[in-house]
């Protein structure tokens, strides 16, 4: 069979506009977290138990931070070291509660925690251990100096109050 063969097939169940005639079966390419780097406490298991134990320091004594501490080995697993993204993680730890957007927070707050108790396996060459904070403007305007007021943002003189009315 050719592919005139096949095609002529496909055109007796499909139409010529149906998408799957025009775009395709909508096979694409699986997307991978091959660009983000693994920290190097995610590789060192000594490292995840502290981190996880001490966020959760109650884990023998209480199921809600069994659970919690299970949850976060579990996504510290599929994540960093399976390389594995927000949706395939969330799909693979099959709760039905579990969404990719909080697969993404519970990455957040694992990686606070992190930083906050293994701050150097996020020192790298670009950044120092610790990081200044920039001055941000917003809508471009001027960023304000620390004195007050802007110049020329004093206050309006008698002739210049609108006179309106308060009810």
């Amino acid at each position: 069979m050719d592919f005139t063969d096949i095609n002529r097939q496909l055109r007796r169940q499909f139409d010529s506009k149906d998408p799957f005639m025009t775009r395709g079966c909508g096979l694409v390419k699986p997307r991978s977290n091959d660009s983000k780097k693994t920290p190097a406490w995610a590789s060192n298991d000594a490292k995840v138990r502290q981190l996880v134990y001490s966020r959760f320091p109650e884990y023998q004594t209480k199921q809600r931070h069994r659970n919690s501490a299970a949850r976060w080995i579990r996504i510290i697993h599929l994540y960093w070291r399976m390389g594995k993204t927000e949706g395939q993680t969330a799909a693979e730890m099959e709760s039905s509660d579990l969404t990719p957007t909080k697969v993404n927070r519970y990455i957040g707050r694992i990686q606070t925690v992190a930083k906050c108790m293994f701050p150097e396996d996020y020192v790298t060459e670009e950044s120092s251990p610790v990081d200044q904070p920039r001055l941000v403007t917003t809508r471009g305007t001027p960023p304000r100096s620390r004195g007050g007021r802007r110049p020329g943002a004093g206050r309006k003189k008698a002739s210049q109050k609108s006179k309106t009315r308060r009810y």
